[in-house]
């Protein structure tokens, strides 16, 4: 029955997502900015992406922190806190968990790749 479900309010919350990589997100945020409400949200988004709200949204900060680490020059401390992430340690273990590296490792690798 979900497949026939509008990809609308799943590209709404993404856009949502997405324009605030640099910020904190409540669900309670989202639901606000989408007019959808958490129960819904929830359900749909799970059944059409496979992730959680939440996940979805730290894998796209982890795609934003991999830029950010191949790009520029900041340490893994300032793109901790340009992401918004609570703590360096946070951060670190978020991003060693989705790409199977530290930051640090990653961004020494991706500069002998360059």
């Amino acid at each position: 029955p979900w497949a026939e479900l509008s990809a609308k309010p799943i590209e709404d919350v993404i856009a949502v997502l997405q324009s605030n990589l640099y910020h904190s997100l409540s669900i309670d945020d989202i639901c606000a900015q989408t007019a959808y409400s958490k129960a819904y949200l929830f359900r749909i988004f799970k059944a059409k992406t496979g992730k959680t709200i939440m996940s979805y949204y730290l894998e796209l900060k982890i795609k934003q922190a991999k830029q950010l680490l191949r790009e520029n020059e900041l340490s893994v401390r300032e793109i901790a806190e340009r992401l918004a992430f609570n703590t360096p340690d946070y951060f670190t273990k978020t991003f060693k968990r989705i790409v199977g590296l530290t930051p640090l490792s990653y961004k020494k690798r991706s500069t002998l790749i360059d």
